[in-house]
């Protein structure tokens, strides 16, 4: 049996995204995985053409003219490919397996499935879905590994504000705003970094030093989510307390009512005396179940 090494030498983890803001990207470089961005960088108004094109039914040779030249020349060096899915990845399979048949391709949905990302739009059916999310992987039939965080070394720094919340809209702004002004009339101070749907990501850099900043996270899930979020992990890891409204959390193996709040909508007066409690560092030794690595091996076990 391949060892971890050998593994991790075998695999590439493909994205879309922008490193500057996608926090996992370096940290995978870090910890020694294979990770390359999917699209080569074009001008903004040829954007628009490459979404059309990478979408049609084309032959898969026309895909190649939009991908980064770095892992396209690499692709016989792996037998894995981990794709984040997303609206334009639809068809990357198809054409990693015009050129290395044998590959094992993983669609790995780090968020919840959106009407142009679902799996039924991928044509390659020789392909894996996995996600984080149980909804999700009861409805189209996926399989389910965790929510995952890089292991850091914690900066334990002065608290500038009670409780941090950073995301999209997404639908849940009322929701975000709705906590915001109840927790403001109790007293307390915030930091809210809502951004628009089409608005741009912090660097996660920036999110890491407000949340340090910060005696608490707040999480709010989209409507069809119950997996639980980033904001989840950023909590264990960096020692932060959380405030959620996933009553899932409870059932998670590190759940802590010193450290985790189940916010109903209707406990808010609740939140000062949490957050007076000392955060319980006993939880800590579950950070490795949920790290990079044991992210990694879980789609090989």
């Amino acid at each position: 049996m391949q060892d971890r090494q050998e593994r991790i030498n075998k695999t590439l983890i493909l994205t879309q995204t922008d490193p500057e803001t996608d926090m996992m990207f370096k940290n995978w470089i870090q910890c020694g995985l294979h990770a390359d961005i999917l699209f080569n960088d074009i001008p903004k108004p040829l954007r628009a053409v490459r979404r059309v094109a990478i979408n049609a039914k084309l032959p898969s040779t026309f895909y190649g003219i939009w991908l980064r030249k770095s892992w396209v020349r690499d692709i016989m060096k792996y037998d894995t490919f981990i794709i984040h899915a997303g609206d334009w990845t639809r068809n990357i399979a198809t054409f990693i397996h015009s050129i290395n048949q044998n590959a094992r391709i993983i669609y790995w949905y780090w968020n919840v499935v959106n009407p142009l990302s679902t799996p039924n739009k991928v044509r390659d059916k020789n392909v894996e879905f996995w996600t984080f999310d149980p909804n999700d992987a009861n409805k189209y039939g996926m399989k389910l590994n965790i929510q995952y965080y890089s292991p850091i070394k914690v900066n334990h720094v002065k608290s500038s504000y009670d409780i941090y919340y950073v995301g999209h809209d997404h639908g849940r702004g009322d929701k975000v705003r709705k906590f915001e002004n109840q927790v403001k009339s109790l007293g307390l101070t915030t930091r809210f970094d809502l951004i628009p749907d089409n608005g741009r990501l912090i660097p996660y850099e920036e999110v890491c030093g407000r949340i340090l900043k910060s005696k608490a996270i707040l999480e709010i899930n989209q409507s069809v989510q119950v997996g639980y979020t980033l904001r989840t992990m950023e909590s264990l890891f960096m020692e932060k307390k959380l405030i959620t409204d996933n009553p899932l959390t409870k059932k998670l193996d590190f759940y802590n009512p010193n450290n985790i709040f189940i916010w109903d909508g209707k406990n808010t007066d609740e939140v000062p005396t949490f957050l007076k409690q000392e955060y319980d560092t006993s939880v800590n030794k579950f950070k490795a179940k949920y790290d990079i690595f044991a992210w990694f091996e879980n789609f090989f076990n």
